[in-house]
């Protein structure tokens, strides 16, 4: 379950209720209330419930955050609302012994007013049609909670008793529902969701962490009676319109910016649908309440629609119209905000959804759909048809992928959707949801969505390359620790990227239309669902990116390539052997990070410094490199072996293949897990402007690793969902430069450099190490060793630098000429446009 912030401001109402509920019961109970008063059965012969049992990972999971033992409650019990003031006054009642109400008790039922109140303001404001009914129950639960919050006043803290009392009324204070009626009155409020109301700031971010409990002793669990009325229903459908208008909003910021260039095409892609898979959540939350409206979400949100609609002017007339096709398009703005242009166009994929047979469309038979089309000058007809051409060309897609095309590489929010749809025939609010982005997003990136595209491919192309690349160079040249079923795993990796490049989708609809005797459409393009769904696109394109990046990695540590003649390259630039910099291995030891080279995570300065460093990294003894014990290498090696690199982007690595496919049951946002990422993001400034967003390393270097200073120990405060959603993204794009560096490519560059220091200094090593320094090629990182020693005199202790001035001949022409910004150039090529600032001397500093 997500913790109760990223769940919505409903939850956070629930379990805010539930523990008022709970606390006044089993303090009531402890203090003797007879239980012969209560309205509802008496606690002491409650319903049954099932068995609260943990089991297989929940119960790991338990066990491992040390929750295992916690006595489980034995039995449920509904506390009626009738029940709460006669509760409160028998505890402000006791004398012997006094019962002193908590601070978190009085805070916990303040803040349950505030937003029962505010919401009664709102509907009030709203020009709601009265309903007196469902006023006088909604007002009924307020008046019950502030009569006991009167009752107990006697029994909280001094600064409680006095907070209450001071507390602002309703038409004083900007409410949660204040802001919610506002911003249905607008088009997400320009976007502007840095800035949410402070009532909901202070009464539903940062607060509701800690709730009053029951007493220990007590095995009952608590909740309170939940009202059944149309007013209730409204009440919590509004909780949720305002957090999903929030995520909407973000969404859209996420968009604009990638739009504009700002961010990365996978980062944007995973962060939206981690917030349209949060915002699901959120909807689960209330769809049992939905579900016992009549027409369950498509009916409230036409009521929602007309309370809207009502509030700014509209007539009924003008939004109900008589006739077949009574959508009332000229409100199209309305009726898009409402999710009602998505929940048609769905029931309409559902209507014509069959078992045995793919809903392909003619094409054209609505239009064809125009990305570079000016949107503003359309109407509200025709935007809805554009609309209509998008789902519906779209469902075509998602159909026969789910019936026909098993195994495919990404399945985002929409699809999962879409499974429950093809199985089930019925339209949930949460697809309805996911299918609005992807209104949203074509409606801001228009023509832009095919750029994304067109990036997704070049990049998924230039892994293909890189990867054929690394199994022509390595066809002969093999290594013990890097097994051929390591190869044929790439292979497999290539006949992937292939086989996605075919458009299997394509295929099946191409197939299926030949088989029924239709022509297929040249205006059928390949690749419409890629086209149509920048998140699709962008998921995969973070995949492949992902497992190309873990390859790279695995292949770099195998063959100690990069890491050691980093290694060399140091030792060269300490001792002022060359002149320039090589830019490659400089970004690439800055992605890697400082500790993932240099064992203690400070960069050797000394000879000598260098050459026990290299040993620590390759994980041997310095004594391997000298002439007396060159044959007992084997048993100098240290027990935990060479290093590696590790730790690298730490938050895109927490979204593996398996959850880009969908196939990572395990996932879960757990506490330590957005400690990780928001320690991340805490490295990056955002700076909103004219020119759009800027994003700009702290103090720390470019890898932070989730580890930099601003790491903090203790709680974690949780952000809500949209807040989530934008550390996701800064820290996602902030990551994408080193998931996409081509390490393989990087590794090639090594191991020629490493030959060509091996032919320059051989006629020198079999002087100093004998002819046999050297058996096999893959044993070429061990020159760098020799190399190292002889110049810091451990052997014979004479330092002898001629190797060193020769392999720095070698390197000079990584520092003297473009050879040296091979890897940078592809990565300008792939939209990495990468420069280095040089620091500043000490002495230069000293003297300003």
């Amino acid at each position: 379950m997500l913790p109760s912030q990223l769940s919505g401001v409903y939850r956070q109402y629930k379990e805010d209720t539930d523990s008022v509920a709970a606390w006044l019961a089993s303090t009531a109970k402890s203090c003797g209330y007879p239980a012969d008063l209560l309205a509802s059965p008496s606690w002491d012969a409650p319903q049954a419930k099932k068995s609260t049992r943990l089991k297989g990972k929940q119960r790991k999971q338990a066990k491992a955050s040390g929750k295992a033992n916690t006595a489980p409650k034995t039995s449920k019990y509904i506390v009626a609302i009738k029940d709460f003031l006669p509760l409160a006054d028998f505890i402000a009642g006791r004398t012997n012994p006094s019962v002193t109400v908590p601070t978190v008790f009085s805070q916990t039922l303040n803040r349950v007013i505030t937003l029962r109140t505010g919401y009664g303001q709102m509907r009030t404001e709203s020009g709601a049609e009265p309903d007196a009914e469902g006023d006088e129950k909604h007002g009924y639960f307020v008046g019950v909670l502030q009569a006991v919050r009167d009752a107990l006043r006697p029994r909280m803290t001094t600064e409680e008793a006095a907070a209450s009392a001071d507390k602002p009324s309703p038409s004083s204070n900007a409410s949660t529902f204040q802001a919610t009626a506002e911003d249905l009155g607008n088009k997400f409020a320009a976007l502007n969701v840095d800035d949410p109301s402070q009532a909901f700031i202070d009464d539903f971010t940062s607060a509701p962490v800690e709730r009053p409990k029951a007493q220990e002793q007590d095995p009952v669990d608590y909740t309170a009676e939940e009202p059944v009325s149309l007013e209730e229903l409204l009440f919590s459908m509004t909780l949720l319109f305002n957090d999903l208008m929030k995520i909407r909003s973000r969404i859209d910021w996420i968009w604009s910016n990638h739009r504009d260039g700002f961010f990365d095409l996978g980062a944007a892609a995973v962060a939206t649908n981690i917030a349209i898979a949060l915002a699901r959540g959120m909807i689960e939350e209330v769809e049992p309440i939905l579900n016992r409206y009549e027409g369950g979400a498509y009916g409230v949100l036409n009521k929602l629609f007309l309370i809207i609609g009502h509030r700014k002017g509209y007539t009924l007339e003008q939004m109900v119209l008589d006739g077949p096709d009574n959508f009332p398009y000229d409100l199209y703005e309305l009726t898009d905000e409402a999710y009602l242009v998505a929940y048609r166009l769905l029931l309409s994929c559902a209507d014509v959804l069959q078992p045995n047979q793919l809903p392909l469309i003619k094409e054209g038979m609505f239009g064809h759909y125009d990305a570079k089309s000016d949107r503003t000058k359309k109407s509200g007809r025709e935007k809805f048809l554009e609309d209509q051409i998008l789902i519906m060309e779209l469902f075509t897609e998602f159909i026969t992928l789910i019936r026909c095309v098993a195994s495919y590489p990404v399945e985002d929010e929409v699809i999962r959707g879409m499974r429950v749809l093809e199985k089930t025939k019925t339209v949930s609010f949460s697809l309805v949801f996911a299918v609005q982005m992807v209104l949203d997003i074509n409606h801001i990136m228009r023509d832009g969505a095919r750029s994304s595209f067109n990036i997704m491919v070049q990049q998924t192309s230039a892994i293909e390359t890189h990867l054929k690349s690394y199994l022509e160079y390595h066809k002969n040249l093999r290594i013990d620790n890097w097994p051929a079923s390591n190869d044929m795993a790439l292979k497999d990796f290539i006949r992937r990227i292939q086989w996605v490049g075919s458009d299997p989708i394509h295929k099946v609809k191409s197939k299926v239309m030949k088989s029924m005797g239709v022509p297929v459409s040249p205006q059928m393009e390949l690749h419409r669902m890629f086209i149509y769904s920048p998140v699709i696109a962008g998921m995969y394109l973070y995949r492949t990116r992902y497992e190309m990046w873990d390859c790279g990695i695995a292949i770099a540590n195998a063959w100690g390539s990069i890491a050691y003649t980093g290694h060399l390259y140091n030792a060269l630039r300490q001792q002022n052997l060359i002149q320039g910099t090589w830019p490659d291995m400089d970004l690439t030891l800055s992605l890697l990070g400082e500790s993932n080279v240099w064992v203690g995570d400070e960069r050797p300065v000394s000879i000598g410094d260098c050459f026990q460093k290299f040993c620590l990294q390759m994980g041997v003894t310095a004594s391997a490199f000298t002439t007396k014990r060159r044959k007992n290498i084997g048993s100098l090696h240290s027990r935990a072996g060479p290093r590696g690199f590790k730790d690298g982007c730490p938050v895109s690595a927490k979204f593996t293949a398996e959850w880009i496919s969908g196939n990572d049951s395990d996932f879960s946002w757990t506490p330590e897990m957005i400690k990780d990422i928001l320690a991340r993001s805490r490295f990056i400034v955002e700076e909103s402007g004219e020119n759009g967003v800027t994003i700009t390393a702290l103090d720390t270097p470019v890898k932070g690793k989730g580890k930099g200073k601003s790491q903090q120990k203790g709680k974690v405060d949780m952000p809500t969902a949209d807040a989530l959603a934008k550390a996701l993204i800064l820290a996602l794009h902030f990551e994408s430069m080193e998931m996409a560096f081509p390490y393989t490519l990087m590794h090639r560059w090594c191991w020629n450099l490493l030959r060509q220091v091996k032919n320059e200094c051989d006629p020198l090593l079999r002087q100093l190490y004998t002819p046999s320094y050297l058996e096999r090629e893959n044993q070429l990182p061990w020159i760098i060793g020799y190399i190292l020693m002889a110049a810091s005199g451990i052997d014979g202790g004479v330092q002898d630098e001629r190797l060193l001035k020769a392999a720095a001949g070698v390197f000079s022409v990584m520092t003297e000429t473009e050879a040296g910004m091979v890897s940078m150039v592809v990565m300008k090529k792939l939209g990495f446009d990468i420069g280095f600032e040089a620091e500043a001397e000490e002495s230069d500093a000293e003297e300003e």
